[in-house]
């Protein structure tokens, strides 16, 4: 009997630091936190759909990087998932769901495994941009960076100029003028991928190998085809916009950031 008990104690010891050792290892599988404004990048493809109507399939290619806020939890698990905002994706990964009945850019839930992502630093085409002002005391702002083109933001007519878009999977997008009620996920003019860049001395250079209708640029010849550079010329243009409470403002007022981009005048806002 005494040779009974202390086996069968022995085999609880045991469960019981199987059971802990099971969940330790499930616990190292996944991502249960991260800081608003983290840059994530898939480690492999994902297939999935999106959101709410989860009636259109999407694919999200190996090495997608994109920015998201904190981390959800499943209410019955209790276990980690992310959303992606394909908004803030280049077109060839967006289109899918930007030509959708629906037009709902959200993906569906995905449970945020270190099989399938990883945090990463922000890429080198959007640290420029981090290290802005703007960026660091509004941590709202998007991943994503879009250029208006104009000399500063006038109320009621911004989405009635071109925008040149960085995407946080790396391409630079020109897009045509929109009216106020329209999609900004629509297919653009053109596009590219950047393929390096470089950040010198108050501007950044973006290297890609097609040329993109729109977007001045410098001809090359070597690795990279075209260059354009992005000057930030710390310019900063007040709009007055009475009553009114804007996301890209305080309440009564909208802050324009001017940049020359091939000696052409475009601004951000925030």
């Amino acid at each position: 009997m005494k040779v009974r008990k202390i086996v069968g104690l022995l085999g609880i010891t045991v469960g019981i630091i199987s059971a802990s050792q099971i969940e330790t290892k499930a616990a190292s599988d996944w991502i249960f936190n991260a800081p608003d404004n983290t840059y994530f990048m898939t480690k492999k493809t994902i297939h999935t759909t999106n959101g709410y109507f989860k009636d259109t399939p999407v694919t999200i290619p190996k090495g997608t990087i994109f920015q998201y806020n904190g981390i959800n939890r499943n209410g019955k698990s209790g276990l980690p998932f992310l959303e992606i905002n394909t908004s803030e994706l280049s077109w060839p990964v967006r289109k899918t769901l930007a030509n959708s009945k629906h037009n709902q850019m959200l993906t569906k839930g995905i449970w945020a495994k270190k099989s399938n992502f990883k945090i990463v630093k922000t890429p080198a085409y959007l640290k420029f941009y981090d290290n802005t002002s703007t960026r660091k005391e509004n941590p709202y702002i998007d991943g994503m960076v879009t250029f208006w083109k104009g000399s500063k933001f006038v109320d009621g007519t911004t989405y009635e100029t071109n925008q040149i878009k960085v995407t946080t999977d790396g391409y630079l997008e020109y897009t045509q003028p929109l009216g106020t009620y329209e999609s900004s996920d629509g297919q653009p003019i053109d596009y590219a991928k950047i393929r390096h860049t470089v950040n010198k001395n108050g501007k950044v250079y973006y290297y890609y190998n097609s040329k993109i209708s729109g977007i001045p640029a410098t001809k090359l010849s070597g690795k990279y085809k075209y260059r354009t550079t992005i000057k930030n010329t710390k310019i900063k243009r007040v709009t007055i916009v009475p009553g009114a409470n804007h996301y890209i403002g305080d309440d009564n007022y909208v802050v324009s950031n001017i940049y020359s981009i091939g000696g052409q005048t475009f601004y951000t806002t925030g």
